[in-house]
């Protein structure tokens, strides 16, 4: 079957009574570009830019902004669209040109291009005076005022005055930006990449107001659904966005600028309607429009008849054709649908990347589990959104995944919000050169795994603790009987010394020390619960010079003492034996931790709501952080085996 008939019998299936409009309007269409070419219309350019127009055409780049919607950004098919790019696609055809195309995410982006010769023309540009100084711009045809977005439990209109002391989000390279950061107006200024992360901002609470067009805002407001966001008052400038080239392309803008005062009002207002008035009349209610059509619906219907007659035999295996392709286009739109649906209800992140990480499409049902938006994520590589040694096992885990065409995981960690959260990702080979990435935040299991470890710490020392109290009451029993020993001996032999000799202070030495050492016991019998404490009102003044006394004879000989007594010290209530010994632990480790020399100091005082404070401070070294956690553990000591006595662990406690 040749080319032509197959073009034929679809010609004829597509006409149906239901669609004839259409063939009408696009013959009379097709008629009057054909009368225009005849007429011979006047090229709006002399023949020395026509002449030089066509010798520059291919170097002559257009900068399309992806994100400026509804002036310049991206429709779902990835192509330009939005009213100024609708202004510039006439212009091309009124000069009879097609500038070639770059897709350029953010404004620092393109002005960076324009100064290193990347691009020759910018659409839906403000002029500022930083701008003038590298680019030319074309009167503006278009104007919209800029405005103050907020949540709307924010009451009452708001003016640029009203901005003071908030955090505001504005547009980085944003010509509004530039004069209310100029102002000075006393307001937090939050840079932000587009004019959706900023609505994005205030909509989650992370600033408090947005400053941007009024076209913009309504349109991502009602396109992404933001239901908590309102226009609170208008900044005082109106954006007027024109078209500019670098300033050393003079021919360039002067071609611009004839092409754009070409443009008619009347085709302005269509433009505009498109984007802003969605109540434009339809040409199938002006009576002109039945009349002209009239004569051509006739002129159409012999041809038809004609072709009909014709293609009897053809026809019908293009309605089988049809069909059957409308069947499979059916089920294709079912399956979309479905999947589409599937994805909506999953609530992880979902990425298509290729193998050299640049994404492809994103999913997230939370977009704050993200850095910013799912569309500005499209065609950057991972490498530009995440930090780089988790970019790098992204990298790898897909090159893996593509390698061995098998699921590979990931784990890792991101500082989001204040706060550090963890995420778990799947990446599972998807074509030759894809791979999808399901990305679910763990951070509330990480977290109750973590307290979970926690808990299983703490009873296992709960278990050793009780272990060590049967032990050390066990211990103090036997040491009981040790010192009675001792200090039955000591007794007998004192009486037979004389007062003041040498042997007779070695003696009484001996009683002193047998005397704590039941004190001890009796404090291990109180920490394993096998004796009541013994609380008495006590004299911490009097309890400190007997400690320095002991001290004196055994510790003290290498290191300076001072006291600081308070004359007029509150008693206490509490064990006298567990008091002793835990300042006794402090004292020995104060001494040991100046071996050459050093001054410890003993102080006490009264402090506010009758309680006193005993203070023992030494000049040596102190304790690095993690020893200093630890210090109140029991047992716990950094001294190696016969250095010294343990960390005190009886309870002990100072009352008024």
């Amino acid at each position: 079957m040749s080319t032509q008939v197959r073009r034929t019998g679809e010609l004829l299936r597509a006409f149906t009574p239901a669609n004839w409009a259409v063939w009408v309007g696009t013959l009379w269409v097709v008629l009057s570009l054909v009368a225009c070419g005849k007429s011979g219309t006047k090229d709006l350019l002399s023949p020395d830019e026509r002449q030089w127009l066509m010798s520059n055409q291919q170097r002559i780049v257009l900068a399309v902004e992806t994100g400026y919607a509804p002036f310049v950004f991206l429709d779902a098919g990835g192509q330009p669209t939005g009213l100024a790019h609708d202004h510039l696609l006439l212009l091309e055809s009124k000069l009879g040109v097609h500038f070639q195309r770059r897709n350029v995410s953010t404004l620092d982006e393109i002005f960076g291009k324009v100064r290193s010769g990347e691009i020759q023309v910018v659409n839906a540009i403000a002029q500022t005076p930083w701008r003038s100084e590298f680019i030319s711009f074309t009167k503006p045809f278009v104007s919209v005022p800029n405005v103050i977005v907020v949540r709307k439990e924010r009451s009452g209109p708001m003016g640029e005055e009203q901005l003071r002391g908030l955090r505001v989000s504005l547009v980085r390279s944003y010509a509004v930006t530039e004069r209310l950061t100029r102002r000075g107006l006393g307001f937090e200024a939050a840079l932000v990449p587009d004019d959706l992360t900023g609505l994005l901002d205030v909509a989650f609470g992370r600033s408090d107001a947005v400053v941007t067009d009024l076209a913009t805002a309504s349109f991502l407001i009602q396109k992404k659904g933001i239901t908590n966001l309102r226009v609170a008052g208008e900044a005082g400038f109106e954006i007027h966005l024109s078209m500019g080239t670098p300033r050393n392309e003079p021919r360039l803008f002067s071609i611009l600028q004839k092409g754009l005062e070409s443009i008619t009002e009347a085709e302005r207002r269509g433009l505009r309607k498109r984007w802003i008035n969605a109540s434009d009349p339809s040409i199938l209610a002006d009576w002109r429009f039945w009349l002209a059509g009239g004569g051509v619906l006739c002129l159409v219907m012999m041809v038809i008849a004609a072709i009909l007659v014709w293609n009897r035999t053809l026809q019908r295996q293009v309605a089988l054709r049809t069909r059957a392709l409308a069947e499979e286009k059916e089920s294709l739109r079912v399956s979309e649908a479905q999947n589409r649906a599937l994805i909506s209800a999953i609530p992880d992140l979902i990425f298509t990347n290729r193998r050299d990480g640049e994404f492809l499409a994103v999913h997230a049902s939370d977009p704050s589990l993200l850095f910013a938006p799912p569309a500005t994520f499209l065609r950057r590589r991972v490498g530009e959104v995440l930090p780089g040694v988790i970019a790098d096992q992204f990298m790898a885990a897909y090159a893996k995944a593509l390698d061995s065409d098998a699921v590979q995981h990931l784990d890792y960690a991101l500082p989001m919000g204040g706060q550090e959260r963890h995420f778990e990702a799947r990446i599972v080979p998807c074509t030759e050169d894809t791979v999808i990435s399901i990305v679910r935040d763990v951070t509330e299991r990480t977290r109750a795994e973590d307290e979970n470890a926690k808990l299983q710490a703490q009873l296992q020392q709960a278990q050793k603790m009780d272990s060590l109290g049967s032990l050390a009451g066990g211990v103090a029993h036997d040491m009981n009987n040790v010192l009675g020993a001792i200090l039955g001996m000591a007794s007998a032999n004192i009486e037979a010394q004389p007062v003041g000799s040498p042997a007779y202070r070695a003696f009484d030495t001996i009683i002193q020390a047998a005397a704590r050492g039941g004190k001890m016991v009796r404090s291990l019998l109180s920490f394993a619960r096998q004796s009541p404490v013994d609380e008495q009102e006590l004299d911490m003044n009097a309890i400190l010079r007997e400690e320095v006394s002991l001290l004196e004879r055994t510790t003290l000989a290498k290191v300076r003492l001072e006291m600081d007594l308070a004359p007029d010290l509150r008693p206490v209530r509490g064990d006298a034996s567990a008091l002793t010994h835990a300042l006794m632990n402090l004292c020995v480790n104060a001494v040991d931790a100046m071996p050459d020399d050093g001054t410890l100091t003993l102080r006490t005082r009264n402090v506010d709501e009758g309680w006193i404070e005993i203070t023992v401070e030494d000049t040596g070294s102190g304790m690095p952080k993690e020893v200093l956690e630890k210090a109140l553990d029991p047992f716990f000591t950094t001294k190696g085996v016969g250095k010294g006595a343990q960390a005190s662990a009886f309870p002990w406690s100072i009352a008024r």
